[in-house]
């Protein structure tokens, strides 16, 4: 028997070949036009995450017309545009979710303490980020922690604007704080009792103080073993609140070896 010779394929063939994948690919790349054309249109826009922002508030500043082009919409100029609506905005991010909604997510800054600066208040995040002046009778202190700092530089800069202000970074007066009460506020911040602080006192460096639902005042001297001195002072607090729930007091924590409790009175509720 004789072997089949292989077939050759002829020019016309291939032609035909690719005149058929080229059909092929601009019939694909027609209806991904004609989709992304007539069917991306918004329809929908979601917020999510934002609790100081309301969602009217957003949406009246972003003014997306309804059937806009889903992606007739700029990413990075839509962001920056709800970072300048408040401070209370720490970052944006903007998703497009086919065929029509846009998911718009929030992060933001906790309204966690409140200083006072000639007598005027000013939420403070933990991080010293200045969110807004409001009249001392309309603060809630059920959530808002009275805290002390240092001395602020509120001096002016070479432009004539004030370091100090909504929408900044606190500064001290003392450059050497700028790094050391930072540092402090980020280690309050990750203790476990951190949402339960009511006043926090960091402005004089041997004599750091924090209180606990206006019910434990804890002593922790000076910054040194801070972590392992709030350590001891939660495990002390869970004891007393298990064991001695109708009392308060002071927790001295001025080593990382021990918690001494002296009794200062008995709490409004135990």
């Amino acid at each position: 028997m004789r072997p089949t010779m292989p077939k050759h394929t002829t020019a016309a063939a291939i032609q035909k070949r690719r005149i058929a994948v080229i059909a092929v690919i601009a019939a694909i790349a027609l209806a991904l036009t004609v989709y992304f054309s007539v069917f991306c249109r918004v329809k929908l826009v979601t917020i999510e995450n934002n609790e100081k922002l309301s969602d009217p508030l957003i949406l009246s500043e972003l003014n997306i017309m309804p059937r806009r082009h889903l992606f007739s919409i700029s990413k990075t100029k839509l962001e920056d545009k709800i970072r300048a609506i408040s401070p209370y905005v720490k970052d944006v991010h903007m998703e497009r979710k086919l065929p029509s909604e846009i998911v718009i997510t929030l992060e933001e800054y906790g309204a966690d303490f409140y200083i006072v600066k000639d007598d005027i208040c000013y939420i403070v995040s933990d991080t010293l980020f200045v969110l807004e002046e409001i009249p001392l009778e309309e603060l809630d202190m059920k959530t808002t922690a009275f805290l002390a700092l240092p001395e602020i530089n509120d001096e002016k800069n070479r432009a004539g604007i004030s370091n100090f202000g909504i929408g900044k970074t606190i500064r001290f007066a003392d450059t050497e704080n700028n790094t050391y009460i930072p540092s402090l506020m980020k280690t309050f911040a990750e203790y476990a009792l951190s949402d339960r602080i009511t006043a926090l006192h960091v402005d004089e460096r041997a004599n750091i103080t924090a209180e606990i639902d206006g019910k434990y005042l804890l002593k922790l001297g000076n910054s040194k073993g801070l972590k392992e001195k709030l350590s001891l002072c939660e495990a002390s607090i869970d004891y007393l609140t298990e064991n001695m729930a109708g009392v308060k007091g002071t927790l001295h924590a001025w080593t990382t070896e021990k918690v001494t409790f002296e009794i200062t009175g008995v709490a409004e509720s135990p």
